[in-house]
């Protein structure tokens, strides 16, 4: 069974040979010292089993307030009606899609995600997440107006990386923290809901699974979330209040969990025993019937040690057979 034939399995909630890997290995400090160790982060990927690839669709770029093209400001809520972004049907955009294509999806046979924006993180990046939540709060009518734009954005742009030969359709919208949501669930469903749903569908139309990363606890539009037509999620974030396995137990048969190592206590500083331990019973509680793909809840950090790392998965690929 290739990797690519592992994780779509999975998605499909059936149970392939073993539980398909992941790991976040997007911060540079980390991913040089794991190529320098092994060789490439590919023959890491291929000595622990790893199945998939994420690669990046690029994010809007500001033309217009000219002052925060390059990084000199954050946007301010009062100028959300007169942002000017360039053009996401732009082919040259998306080269870097169709170089991970090829090399991962085609000739290595990996499970090739593309990570687009969505409507909630995008504007946090561009406002900072304090006047985002500020400005939300004072001017809800132009923040409507705003996430139907960056909406409309990444519709034009998911319908542009999805039939570059991509097997599923990745979402990032941060909207949790610990133990609730960064702002009311009604918020949610009136404002993020109904446009990031737009985004959705461009995949469910292609015939691709669509996932979502979204820290924090997010367990109160969980329903939500399945109502959305997402079909992934990462990374439940247990660290952060939310429950694996009841997330299995309820919503198992529509939503592929994808996560389950965690990254702020048991990689970096759990002794081995009690790592290999959290390991096993992620593997033994969320393998059964698929819908489960092993990763890291988040990037791992610079300051985790190497050796945890293949600790960690020696045992995945140990304890994740069917």
């Amino acid at each position: 069974m290739t990797s690519k034939e592992r994780v779509l399995k999975s998605i499909r909630h059936e149970e392939p040979d073993r539980v398909p890997l992941n790991i976040w290995l997007y911060n540079e400090e980390v991913a040089e010292p794991v190529a320098a160790r092994h060789g490439s982060v590919d023959a890491f990927f291929d000595k622990f089993g790893i199945d998939m690839y994420t690669v990046f669709a690029p994010l809007p770029n500001v033309l217009k307030p000219e002052e925060c093209t390059d990084g000199k400001r954050l946007l301010r809520p009062e100028e959300l009606d007169s942002v000017v972004f360039n053009d996401p049907a732009d082919d040259g955009l998306y080269d870097e899609v169709r170089q991970a294509v090829q090399k991962y999806g085609v000739e290595q046979q990996r499970a090739v995600f593309c990570q687009i924006g969505a409507v909630f993180e995008t504007a946090s990046n561009l406002l900072g997440i304090e006047g985002h939540l500020l400005g939300l709060g004072m001017y809800r009518d132009a923040f409507g107006g705003f996430y139907r734009r960056l909406a409309e954005w990444f519709t034009i742009q998911a319908e542009k990386v999805c039939p570059l030969g991509i097997d599923v359709l990745h979402l990032s919208d941060d909207w949790g923290q610990n133990n609730r949501l960064l702002f009311s669930p009604k918020d949610w469903w009136e404002l993020v809901y109904p446009n990031d749903k737009m985004i959705v569908e461009v995949g469910k139309r292609a015939g691709l699974p669509v996932s979502m990363h979204s820290d924090g606890d997010i367990g109160a539009v969980l329903d939500g979330v399945v109502e959305m037509g997402l079909d992934i999620l990462h990374p439940v974030q247990e660290s952060a209040g939310m429950d694996q396995v009841k997330v299995k137990r309820e919503f198992g048969d529509r939503l592929t969990i994808y996560g389950g190592l965690d990254i702020t206590y048991k990689l970096p500083f759990a002794p081995e025993e009690e790592l290999v331990a959290h390991v096993k019973d992620r593997m033994e509680k969320l393998r059964p019937g698929g819908g489960f793909i092993f990763c890291t809840a988040h990037t791992v950090q610079p300051e985790v040690a190497l050796e945890r790392v293949e600790i960690a998965y020696r045992a995945a690929l140990e304890y994740g057979r069917y």
